[in-house]
């Protein structure tokens, strides 16, 4: 059963149509991922299924609560966590812990629970140690992550990052990846990544590709991935592991299609070494 579901929606800003038709189905426990160009629609998508933007046209469903009942919209947001791109927008307090805190406190909730959410969304994301720091002192990507541990304190059922990846160096996107793998496979959370990187991509369970306000492809991380001239054709470039296994397999190596990611490939590449 979909935890969320947008279906056939219409959505217009003046006369500027935004979205057109646009449908999609999060499942609890899977990784999904919402990629297309800029101006795709992209980020507009996400609005709605935090109930920020009700649609002209179609419904949104979002765990048995349809966003266009105004008296729905309370329990939507706090089925879903939304982090945005640039984390500056989300930094209310003065020190790490107390803006991890921020939003259980409004939530009402006993302060041993507020504690312990606390510390485990800072131990999480590997904020722990800067707790007590005030959050201007911290990185571009750390302050990512602190807004990352803001959205997980809140015990949401779905979170959505818009582009939230964007500004992490490279360890630290893997570390998030690897984050969002766990919250998907042992938590059993529905998670949204909104890219236009599909190296993101290579590590979803499901690919959403966007273009002119409608779905122009779905389907498996493979499958999507692997299909380079549609990607290419919609503004997207393959992922370098998928290309070079592509390019492998064109010269006769048996590269199994699922190998998506750089350390698919090197794990392919040692194994048939040996």
């Amino acid at each position: 059963m979909s935890f969320a579901c947008i279906e056939e929606v219409c959505h217009s800003f003046g006369s500027n149509r935004v979205l057109n038709a646009f449908s999609l189905r999060l499942e609890s426990g899977r990784f999904t991922v919402l990629a297309g160009r800029n101006g795709s629609g992209k980020t507009t998508a996400a609005r709605l299924l935090n109930a920020l933007v009700i649609p002209d046209r179609g419904s949104v469903i979002v765990d048995g609560y349809d966003s266009r009942d105004k008296a729905s919209v309370f329990e939507i947001r706090k089925r879903i966590g939304l982090v945005l791109q640039n984390p500056e927008n989300q930094i209310v307090a003065d020190t790490v812990e107390d803006d991890v805190a921020f939003g259980p406190e409004n939530l009402g909730l006993s302060s041993d629970e507020i504690r312990r959410r606390v510390d485990a969304s800072l131990k999480a994301v590997g904020l722990y140690d800067k707790r007590l720091d005030n959050p201007s002192s911290l990185s571009g990507g750390q302050k990512q992550k602190l807004a990352i541990a803001g959205v997980l304190a809140l015990g949401p059922k779905c979170i959505i990052l818009d582009e939230s990846l964007s500004m992490l160096d490279r360890p630290s996107r893997a570390d998030l990846l690897k984050l969002i793998r766990r919250l998907c496979d042992e938590d059993g959370i529905a998670v949204l990544l909104i890219t236009h990187d599909m190296e993101e991509a290579a590590y979803s369970d499901y690919v959403y590709v966007m273009d002119g306000g409608s779905v122009v492809m779905k389907g498996s991380a493979a499958e999507i991935l692997t299909d380079e001239r549609s990607l290419h054709l919609h503004g997207l470039r393959t992922p370098v592991a998928c290309a070079a296994a592509s390019r492998l397999r064109e010269k006769g190596y048996p590269v199994p299609q699922d190998v998506l990611t750089e350390e698919d490939l090197l794990s392919f590449i040692g194994g048939a070494a040996c």
